[in-house]
């Protein structure tokens, strides 16, 4: 029984490594910079091959989507860990299948609301999870909740600055939501995958 809890605490954990997100974090930031740069080029007469800002935005996109799948696949470990605890505890989790709570996230519109559960329910669990078995470890309550915050404001803003403001701002806010996404949902999953390797370690 303890090592079967101790493989599941390090498979829930074992992809929450901070590397994947952090250098697409930079290289994005980076390309963002050489972005910026080649419009202000542009602007000032100066001769630019509009391809350099094309494959800039691409691969930026790309990084983002990349990242967002690997976060996914740590947050279905995270909570097919949960689950599997909280019935072993004799307890209902907040999501009935690991596959749901991913799956769900994909769904647009629904997402909006959904997001709250995913994050705040694993939270939830985790940290029940934690008092029953004794141990003084716990998800950040705070995190849990700017978390889905965030990720809701970058699907939103961006499209009602588009339309209230200027397509120009929308794409901005587009762009600093890239990065935000990219670091938000790390600190959370992170925080997550740290107490469940403290649970299933144990």
């Amino acid at each position: 029984m303890e090592s079967d809890s101790r493989s599941r605490g390090e498979s829930a954990s074992a992809l929450c490594d901070v590397r994947l997100p952090l250098a697409s974090l930079f290289l994005s930031v980076g390309l963002l910079m050489l972005a910026t740069l080649t419009i202000d080029y542009a602007r000032a007469g100066w001769a630019v091959n509009p391809t350099v800002l094309d494959v800039a935005l691409l691969v930026i996109a790309l990084l983002t989507v990349v990242v967002q799948a690997y976060y996914l696949m740590v947050l279905y470990r995270l909570w097919r860990f949960a689950i599997s605890e909280s019935l072993a505890l004799g307890r209902q989790p907040a999501i009935s299948s690991a596959g749901r709570a991913v799956g769900l996230l994909l769904v647009p519109v629904y997402n909006l609301y959904w997001v709250f559960r995913v994050f705040q329910g694993l939270m939830t669990d985790l940290n029940a999870i934690a008092a029953a078995k004794g141990e003084d470890c716990s998800v950040s309550d705070l995190s849990a909740v700017l978390t889905p915050t965030a990720l809701v404001c970058v699907a939103v803003v961006p499209a009602l600055l588009a339309v209230i403001v200027s397509p120009t701002s929308g794409g901005l806010a587009l762009l600093i939501g890239v990065l935000v996404a990219m670091v938000v949902p790390g600190i959370f999953l992170n925080d997550a995958a740290s107490v469940a390797r403290e649970l299933g370690a144990r």
